[in-house]
């Protein structure tokens, strides 16, 4: 088999059933056996399998390793190491099978640069956009991706920096929600504060930020 023969199976939208769509509100999730032939599912999974392998930087036995650990190998942005990894992720099958079912999916905090949230956006994979600021290349490129979203009609959201993106999610007309991880706030003076459940935005210029220069002391190595 080739891609060749197999790509136009991953190019036809599949239609799932009432019973596709149970399953995935009781157990979360949809079985791909169900929705592709066992002859694309080795053909593409021996390239990805094959991929992860190469790419796992976990050598640790698995007796030291943390619950988390043993259960997944994160490998950020796969399909950017192989063409048919590609392929088989940024399928229209398998993005009107994310399309057709009714939890909303947030996605695109692993994603670098417009080309991959296009490709969400487009095949209307996801429900809400979710760039995140350092892989996006900064305010600039988190607020391209707000404006492609805004295109479809789709809310955006930020992935982790709230004393940042704040502010980019009050500056478009489809930012939705702040997610609210304050892993970095302990560096920062007079940070935003929670008013009826909203984070207020500083009156002062630019983030309205400013370096706690004793809290940095702490954190220096």
């Amino acid at each position: 088999m080739s891609t060749a023969t197999l790509r136009p199976e991953l190019d036809i939208p599949y239609t799932l059933t009432s019973a596709h769509i149970d399953h995935f509100r009781t157990r979360g999730f949809v079985k791909l056996k169900e929705v592709l032939s066992p002859d694309v599912l080795a053909f593409y999974g021996r390239e990805i399998t094959g991929q992860v392998k190469r790419l796992n930087k976990n050598c640790k036995p698995m007796a030291e390793r943390s619950t988390y650990e043993k259960a997944f190998l994160q490998i950020s942005n796969l399909w950017r190491q192989s063409e048919l990894a590609r392929e088989f992720c940024f399928s229209p099958r398998l993005a009107r099978i994310a399309a057709a079912l009714d939890t909303p999916i947030a996605a695109g905090e692993y994603h670098y640069g417009l080309p991959a949230f296009r490709q969400l956006v487009e095949q209307r994979s996801i429900d809400i956009v979710m760039p995140d600021l350092m892989r996006m290349g900064g305010i600039t490129g988190w607020m391209k991706a707000a404006h492609l979203a805004e295109a479809f009609n789709l809310p955006v959201v930020p992935h982790l920096a709230p004393e940042v993106l704040l502010h980019a999610v009050a500056a478009v007309p489809n930012g939705l929600t702040v997610e609210y991880m304050p892993w970095s706030l302990p560096m920062f003076t007079e940070l935003p504060h929670l008013e009826d459940g909203c984070l207020v935005l500083s009156e002062k210029p630019g983030l309205g930020l400013e370096f706690d220069e004793a809290a940095l002391e702490r954190f220096a190595v």
